[in-house]
Order: C-alpha cells, then structure tokens, then sequence
C-alpha cells in the first residue's frame, strides 16, 4: 500500500475541519450530520485510516463509477468503551477505472444515545486521517485485434507453467465450406509477441476421419497434454508430452461418436477439471448439449453422456470457475435467424447445474462467434473471433473481462473495429 498523506487531495464541504494532535498528526474531522468528504481516484481499490472520538462517530462510505453508479457502500459504526477507536475501512478489488469515493457524517449511533449520560461523552465525529491507495498492476492495455495472423477461429485459451497457449480451428482462404484440415497452436508470455509453433495435430494423422478439423480444446493433467477436437461428426483425444504438441492419436478411434445420446452434431469439445479432481467433457452443437465425464487417464469415459438443460444454447459451450462459482458461455441463435453472432452465459452451483441463464456477453457482429474465458497474470480474458473478409474466413481477437461484486460479468464490446 501507498499511503497518501498530502489531505489537501481530499475535497471536504465547508462542515470538516483540519486538526493537528500533539504528535503532529493532521487529520479532518466533523460532527456535522450530513457533512461530506470525497476524493476522486482511479485504481482497483481504495482504504482510509482514521478515529472515532471519543465513541460515537457514526457515518457512511460510498464509491460511485464514473457514471454516478453506487458500486460499494459500508457503514461506519464504531463504537466501545475506551476513548479511541481506530476507523479502517478498505474497498474489495474493482475494475480498473474513475471512481469517487465519498465518507458521510449520518451522526451518533444510537448505543451512545443511551449512553452518554452514563459515559460523559459529548463530543462524537468522525475523523479521517490517511488514505491508502492499494495499487495494482496497471489496467489491461486494448488488445491490437486480431491478435493471430491468417485465418484462425473459435480459440480455447489455456495457460500452463506461466504461458498462455491458444488452440484454435484453422481456417483456409477462400473455402467454399467449413473445408479446415489441421490444427495451430500459439503461444505468448505477454498477450502481445505470439509464436506460431505451425501444424500440429491434423486429419492426417487419423485413420477414423478425413474433414471437419473444428473448434478443439487441450488440457493438462499429470505432465501430459490432451487434446479434445472434433473430427468427421466425431469427438477424438490426442496426447503429447508438450503444450505445442506433436499430438498423437490416443485411441485409433473415436472417443465419443455421432448420435450418442441422441446428441447429432457431436462437436465443439470443452474440457473442464474441476477442483475435486474431476474432470468433464462437454460436446454437442444445434441447440443439443451433452456432458460425459472421464477417468483420471483423460481418455476413457466415466459413465454414459448427461444431456444438460442450458438456456438460450446452440453452440461452442466454455466452461469456467471463479470464485466456487460455474460458468458457461456460448453462441445463442434465434430460431428465426441464420446467425449465431451474440454469445451469452449461465452460471451454476455445480458443473452439471442447473444453470441459470444471466444475459449477453458479446455481440461480434459476424455469422458466427466462438470463444473462451481464462484468467492469465491476473487479469481474465475472453477470446473469440470475428469473420473478416469473407463468412468462411475468420480472425482471433480478445478482450479483457471484468466481473461484478455479485459475481456476474460485465457486458464487453469490441475493442476496436474488424479490419
């Protein structure tokens, strides 16, 4: 923490009073009901230090964004039987931004009310003395979309041993259908320099499949790499030692096929392992969605398939935790339209639900959009695509993602325009 000892920063009403103690402490005072003192700031979290004399300081502290919203209010109710009670407050963490914070005098609480007589107390207010400023790594620069060269889609951000890695679907120029063959990974230290590590994991190396390289998902468990894709109305699971690959095929065949579980497009695999050691796999596309989970090997199936009841669902589910909380985010489609651009989320006690649907995260304003939420250095992010030039032709883009007090997350728009 940085204390911040100049008081003059401070923007007192006419009612607070500067006053020096012996020790040469400054602080500002008042025991006038409604009297004011705001201090404008911009960080992610804010503290003062002050006293209540000689018991019954009574007040309220309150900080508004920049467009007048309370995003925080806390009482200030000191009161006990020795002469000075120490007054500290400190903010949760916020979203970098302008904020105003402001302390109010509400008066003495009502304790001293019954009180005073048997106590003498006669001079009660509320003193601030210092403010801290709890400073936090810089607010996330604007990503420079896109982030990837070429045509790359429905990236699945994982960050291992300190490094963010990407597996995205690999699009082809001028393809006339969904035509993708193989598979990138990148790999970046700072969100800004991406190594491409090049091909992969392709269609040739199967034996089971021979089109649809789509959307996939990698995982590590126990120093080794899974790799989940979806291949040939299909779901298969690769295997290396490394991040970037080479990925082999684990099984020779697949590891969920079409129509299981009535489930007809069996695409778009997200892996999740949650903190109990479990992990899940989510597939399915066109409004069905399925869940199925695995064994400790990462490979063989525990159980049959779940089919799980996720509102407003089409496509491309991303599964995340925070805070004990589950969230699933996901492309919607109208029935009446022909795109899946807006992607929404759901959150849930549990990793099979139910899920309450909580609204729309992002509209990117192309056919079709896709994506996933990580946390890298301590800040969270979402990926996703938008389709530049043409419907076929798509290009990886992220923004930084803020959540609120009550756990939702903030609606994003595009940082900057499509090229």
């Amino acid at each position: 923490t940085i204390p911040i000892a100049e008081l003059a920063r401070l923007q007192p009403s006419a009612d607070w009073k500067p006053y020096t103690d012996a020790t040469g402490l400054t602080d500002l005072r008042s025991n006038v009901k409604g009297a004011t003192l705001t201090l404008p700031f911009t960080g992610s979290q804010i503290g003062l230090y002050g006293v209540a004399r000689p018991d019954g300081g009574f007040g309220e502290i309150q900080i508004k964004d920049r467009a007048g919203k309370v995003v925080l209010s806390s009482v200030i109710e000191t009161y006990c039987l020795y002469p000075e009670a120490s007054l500290k407050f400190l903010s949760p963490k916020l979203p970098p931004g302008d904020y105003t914070l402001t302390v109010t005098v509400l008066g003495e609480h009502f304790f001293w009310q019954a009180k005073r007589a048997a106590y003498g107390s006669t001079g009660d207010y509320v003193s601030v003395q210092k403010v801290l400023m709890v400073e936090t790594s810089p607010p996330p620069a604007l990503p420079k979309n896109p982030i990837l060269p070429d045509f790359h889609a429905d990236p699945s951000a994982r960050v291992f041993n300190g490094k963010l890695y990407l597996y995205p679907t690999h699009d082809l120029p001028d393809m006339k259908h969904w035509d993708e063959v193989d598979w990138h990974v990148f790999a970046t230290d700072d969100l800004t320099k991406w190594e491409d590590h090049g091909v992969r994991f392709s269609l040739a190396d199967l034996t089971w499949a021979n089109k649809e390289a789509w959307a996939p998902d990698c995982i590590e468990r126990n120093g080794k790499y899974y790799f989940y894709f979806p291949a040939g109305g299909h779901i298969g699971v690769a295997i290396s030692d490394s991040p970037t690959g080479p990925f082999k095929d684990a099984l020779g065949q697949p590891l969920v096929k079409s129509n299981d579980a009535g489930i007809h497009y069996m695409i778009d695999p997200n892996v999740f392992i949650d903190d109990d050691g479990q992990a899940y796999l989510y597939v399915g596309g066109a409004r069905q969605l399925g869940v199925v989970k695995l064994k400790p090997d990462m490979i063989t199936r525990d159980g049959p398939i779940q089919l799980l009841d996720m509102p407003k669902f089409y496509e491309g589910v991303w599964v995340h935790k925070r805070n004990g909380l589950y969230y699933a985010s996901y492309p919607t489609r109208e029935s009446q339209k022909t795109q899946a651009n807006v992607m929404v989320y759901s959150m849930a006690k549990s990793p099979l639900g139910p899920w309450e649907y909580k609204g729309e995260l992002l509209d990117n304003h192309s056919p079709n959009v896709h994506g996933s939420i990580t946390e890298f250095k301590g800040q969270w992010y979402l990926f996703y695509h938008v389709g530049v030039p043409g419907k076929r032709e798509r290009q990886t883009c992220m923004e930084p993602l803020f959540y609120n007090e009550d756990g939702t997350i903030q609606p994003l728009k595009m940082s900057s325009p499509r090229n």
